[in-house]
């Protein structure tokens, strides 16, 4: 390959990039092995891993639970395990708008209706 050629240049750099994921995903998935042969009572509970770092949020970024949970245990799950582990929990739920994985919080009421009296009903004898 002549190096000075722009598209001999990207093919490289395509290259580079391409060994540099394999080698993070083999990373990734070695983690995760390691924390799947660890003894259960190493691990902390996923409701109270959340009930820790997200006591009051309502809504918040799988993302923001992923990064935590490294710097916690320096362990890296998938958004898969993250979202199977958190909606097991049936306090939370998961959901994907525009490509963007949230974690919703389910109120004690949730998908019950208030009951609200308007003004018009003072008015009735």
């Amino acid at each position: 390959m002549n190096p000075q050629c722009s598209k001999c240049k990207a093919a490289m750099r395509k290259y580079n990039y391409s060994v540099k994921e394999i080698e993070r995903m083999r990373n990734d998935y070695a983690d995760l092995k390691k924390e799947a042969e660890k003894p259960a009572e190493d691990k902390m509970d996923m409701l109270a891993f959340l009930n820790k770092n997200y006591p009051t949020a309502e809504d918040f970024l799988l993302s923001d639970v992923k990064k935590k949970y490294k710097e916690t245990f320096g362990i890296v799950k998938t958004f898969d395990v993250l979202t199977e582990e958190i909606e097991a929990t049936k306090l939370f739920r998961v959901s994907r708008i525009h490509n963007v994985y949230h974690v919703k919080r389910l109120s004690n009421n949730w998908g019950r209706k208030e009951v609200r009296k308007d003004a018009t009903s003072n008015l009735l004898p």
